[in-house]
């Protein structure tokens, strides 16, 4: 089944066919250019990352060395062996030089940190710094390996501290009082906090660092509500080595980059939203899909006025033209608008009004040699059917029965005088059923074998019509269905007001014919008229349809007992008609 498009659907086609592989190609390459974008600040964040964390390993893991180194230093080996002997000028000898590699350790890098030594045998304590008070028992309880955050609800943020003991042997971090020597190095969080600001400064956008177990350190200028998301969000999920991630915090979205300090065992993490990254390719996005939207609009308005000036005028074009293919001559075309179809219009109504005045022509000239012949005929008196009627009175009056043969002579003089006057062909409706009532009596009187009935309301009785238009069905009635059907018949003619019509319907119980014979003779009645056709029903119909216009003439059909119906229906002329109505209606 092959689709026909109309210019209007040819025009949209074509611009839909052109927009949506700009759009999707588009869409295409803003999404790999947003995730190539992604791609690269996400290496570029881990790279950054890398380098800042090695930076921060590098001065965490000089402090571990150093703790590590001293431990092996011959003068903590000599004091070790010196606290045997009791030589006590050597033994102030090795404490000096011990704290002098303390205080070398110390100034060699740019943390700033405190280094003790301890010996549990001797509890000789060892300090760079003077200030602070020796515990022992605190001081062999956070004995362990590996560097610890200690933090004190009592104190500021600001006096929060990282340490790690350097054990000699390294079996003793179970027992430390059992222990050789032990080496304390500490350093403050806000050394940390400084290398987080520096590298904020230096390029950076929001780095912190962040412990599963001990929290968040953040820079100095860190957005506090971001952070405390950033802590929730981390707290529940696994952070391998090096991670690169995208979460919503907020309502937008921020890329997460991430790498573990091993010398620590915290994370480096660093945020950035990517709204802002991705900010210059979504406001190119927003005005090409602007842009897009715009054309849209004047594509679809050019589409509305090509629809408006071209494709209703095309459309009415074919409907006009459809309309004449099927007999309508009465159609016009009208154009609100001076353009090129307006003498289109003008010239397809020239043509239709002058193909119109030629059909009328035709069919009034048709129609008059009709009337003639139809006139010629009524002037003409049947033989047979007055043989008939002359035998029937001869006979009663043979008989004895003067007053059927008085009726018989009334009846046929009546039916004959109606018959012959062909001066006026527009009669009332009244004279007309008493012509078709004189013609039932005169064969109700010769045959004797049915009965007929009239019931036609009063206020349709002085309606105009023209003559001869009910006898023909009343004769068929008689001649096709009475006579063919033995047994008694019934003939019943009824008249009622519908809407914008008049109908009058004749029905008999006679012989009727075939479903097939009456469609048949249906599709006759508006044929040209020919030899083979009979004159008086087509006669009628045509009579009444270019009389009264379409919706009148003759219908016929079928009826369940038996019979046909046939109904006459014309237009009412007493009343404004409000709609179209078939021109076949049954009765």
């Amino acid at each position: 089944m092959r689709v026909k498009f109309s210019i209007f659907g040819k025009m949209a086609f074509l611009i839909c066919a052109l927009l949506i592989p700009i759009v999707l190609l588009f869409s295409y390459v803003n999404d790999r250019s947003s995730t190539l974008v992604e791609d690269e600040i996400r290496k570029s964040k881990l790279k950054q990352l890398s380098v800042f964390m090695n930076q921060i390993g590098g001065q965490i893991e000089q402090l571990s060395m150093f703790s590590l180194q001293l431990m092996r230093d011959s003068d903590v080996l000599d004091f070790q062996l010196a606290l045997q002997s009791s030589r006590g000028y050597d033994r102030d000898r090795m404490i000096n030089a011990i704290y002098e590699k303390l205080l070398l350790g110390s100034i060699s890098t740019s943390f700033q940190n405190r280094l003790a030594f301890y010996s549990p045998a001797s509890g000789l304590v060892i300090s760079t710094s003077t200030e602070e008070p020796f515990d022992k028992d605190a001081f062999l309880k956070d004995v362990s390996a590996g560097w610890r955050l200690h933090r004190s609800p009592d104190t500021p943020a600001e006096d929060d501290y990282f340490t790690r003991y350097t054990v000699e042997p390294y079996s003793a971090y179970a027992h430390p009082d059992q222990a050789n020597a032990i080496i304390r190095t500490s350093f403050p969080v806000d050394s940390l906090r400084r290398m987080l600001d520096d590298f904020k400064r230096s390029g950076g956008d929001d780095p912190f660092l962040f412990s599963p177990e001990d929290g968040m350190i953040g820079n100095r200028s860190m957005d506090g509500a971001i952070a405390a998301e950033l802590q929730r969000s981390l707290a529940g999920m696994p952070l391998p080595d090096v991670r690169s991630m995208k979460i919503a915090l907020g309502g937008q979205n921020y890329m997460i980059s991430s790498t573990k300090i091993p010398s620590l065992g915290w994370y480096l993490v660093d945020y950035v939203p990517i709204g802002s990254i991705l900010a210059p390719i979504r406001e190119v996005s927003k005005l090409f899909y602007v842009s897009v939207g715009l054309l849209l609009v004047l594509s679809i308005l050019a589409l509305l006025l090509l629809y408006r000036n071209v494709q209703i005028p095309i459309r009415q074009l074919i409907f006009s033209l459809r309309e004449i293919k099927h007999g309508n001559y009465a159609v016009r075309m009208f154009q609100r608008r001076e353009n090129e179809f307006s003498f289109v219009f003008s010239r397809f109504n020239e043509m239709a009004q002058e193909i119109q005045r030629l059909v009328e022509k035709v069919y009034m000239e048709e129609i008059r040699t009709r009337e003639a012949t139809l006139k010629q005929l009524q002037s003409q008196i049947n033989p047979h059917f007055l043989y008939n009627c002359l035998f029937y009175v001869q006979s009663m009056i043979r008989l004895g029965a003067l007053d059927l043969a008085e009726k018989m002579a009334l009846n046929l003089g009546e039916y004959y005088r109606y018959n012959t006057r062909v001066e006026k062909q527009t009669v009332t409706l009244r004279s007309e059923l008493g012509f078709v009532g004189n013609y039932l009596e005169i064969q109700q009187m010769r045959m004797k074998r049915f009965e007929y009935e009239i019931d036609v309301p009063e206020e349709m009785m002085e309606l105009p019509v023209p003559r001869l238009i009910v006898q023909p069905a009343a004769e068929n009635a008689i001649v096709h269905g009475i006579e063919r059907k033995p047994g008694r018949g019934r003939i019943a003619i009824r008249g009622r007001q519908e809407d914008a019509y008049n109908y009058l319907v004749v029905e008999d119980d006679g012989a009727g014919m075939s479903q097939d014979a009456l469609v048949r003779l249906m599709e006759t009645m508006d044929r040209t008229m020919d030899e083979s056709m009979g004159c008086g029903v087509w006669n009628v119909h045509q009579r009444l349809k270019i009389q009264y216009g379409d919706g009148s003439g003759i219908g016929m059909s079928l009826l369940p007992e038996g019979g046909i119906r046939v109904t006459l229906a014309w237009t009412r002329l007493d009343r404004e008609v409000g709609r179209d109505v078939p021109a076949a209606r049954s009765g």
